[in-house]
């Protein structure tokens, strides 16, 4: 799944395509499945996100048709659903955003040597295609998210500048 810059499924390298008519709301779950976290999500923050004027019968009915709609697209065991919580199973799927995460945990100060930080930050930045989701700005559960990550990118900006001036290389 790729969130950042970009909305892009893929399934063993290949593009997600679709034949007809493409169904938005089982792509807005996914996406606000993502820009919640991915695991160990609630389900009523999901439903009261994605149909906020809905009643909660209304949410929790809609949630179940689109999940069900999604796990049909992307395989039934792809998205989990226990006490409540809905998460990505992280054995079968890979975020782009979670490997940015990962990297630029790796690359804050303290975590490894300056040349390890700064070689996580250099792949961090090749992760970070541009802001998350750039297509939803104006859904409110993407705005925490896509914050977050431009604070992260500019932490890693600033961690990986050091070691680009001192090798001489601040393109």
């Amino acid at each position: 799944i790729y969130a950042l810059g970009r909305f892009e499924l893929t399934i063993d390298g290949n593009p997600l395509r679709f034949e007809g008519r493409t169904q938005q709301m089982p792509f807005n779950l996914l996406k606000a499945l993502v820009a919640f976290g991915g695991v160990g999500v609630p389900q009523n923050l999901l439903e009261e996100a994605l149909w906020p004027d809905s009643d909660g019968d209304s949410a929790h009915t809609a949630f179940g048709t689109n999940l069900h709609r999604l796990r049909k697209l992307v395989g039934a065991d792809v998205i989990q659903v226990q006490d409540g919580a809905v998460s990505l199973d992280a054995e079968r799927v890979w975020v782009d955003l979670w490997a940015f995460e990962k990297l630029t945990n790796n690359a804050e100060p303290g975590q490894n040597s300056a040349d390890e930080q700064s070689a996580q930050c250099e792949r961090a930045l090749v992760l970070y295609r541009g802001h998350l989701l750039p297509g939803d700005l104006g859904k409110s559960w993407t705005v925490s998210a896509r914050e977050r990550m431009k604070a992260r990118y500019l932490r890693a900006v600033s961690a990986g500048a050091p070691a680009k001036e001192r090798g001489g290389n601040c393109s």
